[in-house]
């Protein structure tokens, strides 16, 4: 079951703010240029089909993850994929 914010009676940029003031002073830097991007997408929506929902669904679940314990293998086999150092 979800939690609108319609039924915690917090405005949605109360929440955001919120959870934003939780955050290391690094991670909020990331976060606002992320959404300036977003926002340079979004206003081109015409042309590259991004509006809010599209960058929604494209963005979220890489910022939304659950950590996950990794074998020494699968590290590995990441890094080379990636072709980033170890």
């Amino acid at each position: 079951m979800r939690v609108t914010p319609e039924q915690t009676k917090v405005p949605s940029q109360e929440i955001v703010l919120a959870a934003l003031s939780t955050l290391p002073e690094h991670n909020i830097a990331v976060t606002h240029t992320l959404m300036r991007m977003c926002h340079e997408l979004a206003l081109n929506k015409e042309v590259n089909r991004m509006d809010a929902q599209n960058l929604a669904i494209v963005i979220a679940p890489n910022l939304l993850w659950k950590p996950q314990v990794r074998s020494p293998v699968s590290h590995a086999l990441a890094c080379v994929c990636s072709h980033h150092r170890c």
